[in-house]
């Protein structure tokens, strides 16, 4: 993905040498243990992992380690490019601009909104009686590229790049859908959320465009002692939003009631990382 001219740049070679010594020194043979101060949660070996590398975690939109991108060994199947959420949510964004439609007017992220957070997720996600019939847009009504999933939901990536989330209504297979989706709303194309493509190729070519990125490997898919290393080239915008077409890199969210974040991982499975491999070491 890209020209090939950076596998022989002197620089990312001598980057990458110097990730291999650090990998060498403080991580290969090494099992993650969390520190008896530390609370464990989901990504905590992650974090461990930084911590060899003399990073922290933060939510920076930029490469982890002098230009190349760090990915951590998982056991899940599949590896994610980042949690990028849309420039635009059919559900308002900001309470503010829900409030004052003249604010929401002059904002770039609820100017098309009609719905709050909470309506959204009651029409356009499910329930999961496992959790109190918590509402969430996740799972299988998540929508992907290619087919319209039964809740009438689809993932069209445009040929500028931009990506929609968009509902048909005559396509929800919903027996109650009449009753649960507004008249207004009761038609095709209606644009749930949209990434659009400078804001995305912002995004994945600030992480990944400069030198690439590199996957610490464990002895047990994700767990374990670390054995190695893969690397893989630079990744453009127009090459990976190809993939997203192709469906090789789809939206998986994980956004529910009662919590305000949107978890808009794009992801691919762990085979499609490994065709990008350039080198294991």
């Amino acid at each position: 993905m890209t020209s090939q001219a950076w596998r022989s740049d002197p620089r990312r070679q001598e980057v990458k040498q110097q990730i291999k010594l650090t990998f060498d020194e403080n991580i290969r043979g090494r099992e993650p243990k969390i520190s008896s101060t530390k609370a464990q949660h989901d990504g905590w070996e992650g974090h461990w992992l930084q911590e060899q590398f003399g990073l922290t975690a933060d939510a920076k939109n930029a490469p982890d380690l002098n230009g190349f991108e760090l990915k951590d060994d998982t056991g899940t199947g599949v590896t994610t490019f980042g949690d990028w959420s849309a420039d635009q949510y059919i559900f308002f964004s900001h309470p503010a601009c829900q409030r004052t439609p003249s604010k929401a007017a002059m904002c770039g992220k609820c100017n098309n909104s009609q719905l709050s957070r909470t309506e959204f997720l009651h029409i356009f996600g499910t329930p999961n009686p496992a959790k109190n019939n918590r509402h969430s847009w996740s799972g299988s009504v998540c929508p992907k590229v290619g087919k319209v999933n039964q809740y009438g939901q689809i993932l069209t990536v445009y040929p500028d790049g931009t990506i929609k989330a968009e509902y048909n209504y005559s396509k929800d297979k919903r027996p109650n859908k009449h009753s649960v989706v507004p008249l207004a709303l009761q038609k095709e194309g209606v644009v749930l959320a949209a990434w659009n493509s400078a804001s995305l190729k912002k995004k994945l070519e600030n992480k990944f465009k400069e030198y690439g990125w590199f996957k610490c490997i464990q002895e047990s898919k994700g767990h374990g002692k670390y054995i190695g290393m893969v690397f893989g080239g630079p990744i453009e915008y127009e090459d990976w939003v190809e993939q997203v077409r192709l469906g090789n890199v789809y939206l998986d969210s994980g956004m529910y009631e009662g919590n305000s974040r949107k978890y808009s991982q794009w992801r691919a499975t762990n085979h499609f990382w490994t065709s990008l491999i350039e080198e294991t070491y």
